[in-house]
């Protein structure tokens, strides 16, 4: 089966013709990916998903960046020195199951406001209070 576009996807869902349908898809491509793909930070042996400020969404808010593939994950990481010491571009591979949506939710007790998926041109962001709305409704059409 092939992969989705998501940044085509993306792209279409949110340009000013973009309809409830489009989304629909992109956000059903973005459910349906085997793994989510984040910078990691903290511990090697407790790592916790990448938060930064994504002034392009809203000034000073806080938000999860995700990518939808690990190309993706490791370019972010290089054009932003996010590696470490030894320029390693390791990123963290989530499944992309029932305790994704709910483990990415507890970082609204710290004042994230979302999750950011493939920051820049194509990227796109959902609120976090909206990931489990919008997956019930995929699965409810």
């Amino acid at each position: 089966m092939e992969e989705p576009d998501i940044d085509s996807l993306s792209l279409r869902a949110y340009s000013e013709k973009g309809s409830r349908d489009d989304r629909s898809e992109l956000w059903t491509a973005v459910f349906e990916l085997e793994s989510w793909y984040f910078v990691p930070r903290g511990l090697p042996e407790k790592p916790h998903v990448y938060v930064a400020q994504a002034n392009e969404i809203e000034p000073d808010s806080y938000w999860i960046y995700a990518f939808t593939d690990s190309d993706k994950c490791v370019d972010f990481i290089r054009k932003n020195n996010l590696g470490d010491d030894a320029n390693s571009t390791l990123f963290l591979a989530m499944p992309n199951n029932d305790d994704l949506v709910p483990y990415l939710e507890g970082f609204s007790a710290q004042g994230v406001k979302g999750v950011y998926f493939n920051s820049g041109k194509a990227g796109f962001y959902s609120a976090l209070e909206q990931l489990r709305v919008i997956k019930t409704y995929l699965n409810s059409i």
